[in-house]
């Protein structure tokens, strides 16, 4: 079974895609009716509004990138260029570290004790993983907004 982020968070950075190819055809179009001084200062804008659009055309492939694959062999997950895959017999468990403010959840590798950290960790996913790896402590649970 394969999973992805949830819709809401894929429409937010679509929208925020959205947002920026306003803006970047907004000081298109002040840049190329202008001239003189402000024609330089909508350049400029036009410049840092393009750097946004990329960024936002980044963030949105990243988004939309972001799978997970539960299957009888194991677990496998793609984030961007990056992947990784555990075994069923090679899961200790889950694990987890704060990283500022943020709960990030993972599965631990038995051999090497290692924390491979998940790129997501939405409540389908969770009740997927549930049966075969356990459950998270409950403040955890809760934390991370799951259901008891």
């Amino acid at each position: 079974m394969t999973f992805h982020p949830t819709a809401r968070e894929r429409f937010v950075y679509l929208l925020i895609l959205f947002i920026c190819v306003g803006l970047v055809a907004a000081s298109a179009f002040f840049f190329l009716r202008s001239t003189g001084l402000q024609s330089k200062q909508f350049g400029q804008a036009l410049g840092v509004t393009s750097l946004l659009l990329v960024a936002a055309i980044y963030m949105n492939w990243l988004a939309w990138s972001l799978s997970i694959r539960v299957e009888d062999q194991g677990v496998t997950w793609t984030e961007g260029k990056k992947s990784g895959s555990l075994a069923w017999g090679d899961i200790a468990g889950y694990g987890w570290k704060v990283e500022k403010k943020y709960l990030r959840v993972g599965l631990v590798d038995k051999a090497s004790k290692e924390l491979r950290i998940l790129p997501f960790l939405s409540p389908s996913l969770y009740a997927a993983l549930k049966s075969r790896v356990g459950r998270l402590p409950a403040e955890i649970e809760q934390k991370m907004g799951f259901k008891a």
